[in-house]
């Protein structure tokens, strides 16, 4: 198994998406229980949003308090629990396949009714649902941006 782990972590290349050669798990495994690879190394060897996640996270959890509202514009629902806050709207993420009809409007008609103090967009700057795009430019201002993701404040 080591040297299989050893050989898929030698042929990973850049662009593979994560989990492509899931026997690179092993080695990168061994690499951080060596020390040669950082948390946040292993982390990114998994899936590069691994890391961004857990940042975020981390940048709500001291700036809200518990169970503050947000909604996070993206798929990475798992940010409502590394942030302890609530999430603002019915549906936890911008993306289902297949689409839930009248999805996007609720979230929007949600965020108007009870605007959060903080909206998470990931991946692109601004959302690509035009209204959501307008009620961010009208309500809220970036106060913060690690890796594909932008975290929008209420203006006050």
């Amino acid at each position: 198994m080591p040297l299989a782990s050893w050989q898929a972590v030698a042929a990973t290349r850049p662009g593979d998406a994560p989990g492509a050669r899931a026997y690179g798990y092993y080695g990168y495994a061994w690499q951080r229980l060596t020390g040669t690879l950082s948390q946040s190394g292993f982390d990114d060897r998994l899936d590069a949003r691994v890391r961004r996640n857990v940042a975020v996270g981390e940048y709500l959890r001291t700036h809200m308090a518990v169970g503050q509202r947000l909604y996070v514009w993206g798929n990475a629902p798992w940010i409502y629990y590394l942030s302890r806050g609530t999430p603002a709207a019915r549906f936890l993420s911008a993306y289902y396949h297949p689409a839930i009809p009248g999805g996007t409007e609720q979230v929007i008609a949600d965020l108007r009714r009870l605007p959060p103090e903080y909206i998470v967009v990931i991946e692109p700057p601004l959302p690509a649902s035009p209204a959501l795009s307008a009620f961010v430019r009208a309500r809220y201002r970036g106060v913060w941006v690690y890796r594909q993701a932008v975290i929008y404040r209420r203006a006050r």
